[in-house]
C-alpha cells in the first residue's frame, strides 16, 4: 500500500467514525425526555417509585433502631415487598436515542446507530419505540382530524438475537405488546410464545391487525412486532408470490408502501421486499405528510 492508498485508508475511517448528525449534551438530552440526570429511567414513574420504596425503607429501618435503643417492641409494618426494578441508562444510551428520536422526526425520517457490541444498543432502540408511543399517547386528541394514522414497530434482526429482544421488551417495558411473527406459527410449542405469535394466513392477519393496532388509536403505536430476517424472506418473497398468483399468502396489502416509513434493524440489513406487512408498520407516519424517503434506525 502506497502513501497515497495510506491516506485514503486513513480518511475513509475517519469518515465512518463521524457522526453525521451532531448529539445534544446529556443534560439537556435528559431534559428532554424527563429523565432523572442522576438515574435516567424509562419510564420516568419507575425511579419515582423505586425512590418511594427506598424512603419507606429508610423510614421502617429508622422505626426499628430507635425501638431498640428504647427497649420496645418495633411498630408491625405490612411487609415492604421486593425493590420495584428500574432500568438506569447509561449516559451513551440516553443521548443516542434521543439522536434516534430527532433523526426520525427530521427529513430522512431515520438513522444508523453504530455503537460496539455490548453497548446497548438493543435497550436504546427500545427506549425510542416507547417514548415515540408516550409522545403519541400525550398528543392524542379524541375525535381530531389531525391526529395520526397510529401503526405498530416491526423489528427484523438475525434469528439468534430475536428472543435477546423480546426478552427485554418484555422485562423492562411492560406497556409495550410484544408480539412474535414465526413462519409457521402452528410450530410454535411454547405456551406464552403462542400467546404472542402473530397469524400467518392471510385473511388471519389482516382481521388482527384491524382488531389490534386501529389507525385511529394511539395504543396501536404499543405493539412491536418481531421476525428473523430469514422468516420475513420466506414471508414476503415466496409465499407472497402465491397469494398474488391466486394461492393463500401472506398478501395483507398489496398497495404501495407509504413514503414514511421506519422499521428497527439489528445487525445488518439483506435487501428483501417489504410489501405486504411492512405497509402496516410506520412509527414515522406522525412526523409530517410531506413526501419522502424513508429510512431505516
Amino acid at each position: 500500500m502506497n502513501e497515497k492508498e495510506k491516506a485514503q485508508y486513513w480518511q475513509t475511517q475517519h469518515s465512518l467514525s463521524t457522526v453525521s448528525a451532531p448529539t445534544k449534551s446529556y443534560k439537556e438530552t435528559c431534559r428532554l425526555l424527563g429523565y432523572d440526570t442522576e438515574a435516567p429511567t424509562p419510564p420516568p414513574e419507575n425511579l419515582n417509585k423505586r425512590k418511594a420504596w427506598q424512603v419507606l425503607k429508610n423510614e421502617i429501618e429508622a422505626e426499628r433502631h430507635a425501638a431498640i435503643e428504647a427497649r420496645e417492641e418495633p411498630v408491625e409494618r405490612a411487609p415492604l415487598g421486593p425493590e420495584p426494578v428500574a432500568l438506569v441508562l447509561n449516559g451513551w444510551q440516553v443521548m443516542g436515542a434521543q439522536w434516534s428520536i430527532e433523526q426520525e422526526e427530521g427529513p430522512i425520517g431515520g438513522g444508523i446507530v453504530c455503537d460496539d457490541c455490548g453497548t446497548g444498543k438493543t435497550i436504546q432502540m427500545l427506549v425510542v419505540i416507547y417514548e415515540h408511543f408516550r409522545r403519541m399517547k400525550a398528543n392524542h386528541v379524541v375525535g381530531s382530524a389531525d391526529n395520526p394514522s397510529y401503526k405498530p414497530t416491526i423489528i427484523l434482526a438475525p434469528a439468534t438475537v430475536v428472543d435477546v429482544w423480546f426478552e427485554e421488551i418484555n422485562r423492562w417495558f411492560p406497556k409495550l405488546k410484544a408480539w412474535r411473527f414465526f413462519e409457521r406459527a402452528n410450530k410454535v410449542n411454547h405456551a406464552f410464545m403462542k400467546e404472542r405469535t402473530l397469524p400467518t394466513k392471510a385473511e388471519q392477519l389482516v382481521q388482527w391487525l384491524n382488531e389490534h393496532c386501529p389507525k385511529d388509536n394511539p395504543d396501536s403505536c404499543s405493539v412491536v412486532i418481531f421476525s428473523a430476517y430469514e422468516t420475513f424472506q420466506y414471508r414476503t418473497l415466496v409465499v407472497t408470490k402465491k397469494g398474488l398468483s391466486g394461492s393463500t399468502g401472506m398478501c395483507v396489502d398489496c398497495s404501495p408502501a407509504p413514503s414514511r416509513q421506519t422499521a428497527v434493524f439489528s445487525s445488518v440489513c439483506q435487501p428483501h421486499s417489504f410489501l405486504h406487512l411492512w405497509p402496516r408498520t410506520d412509527r414515522s407516519s406522525r412526523c409530517d405528510r410531506k413526501p419522502s424517503s424513508g429510512g431505516a434506525i
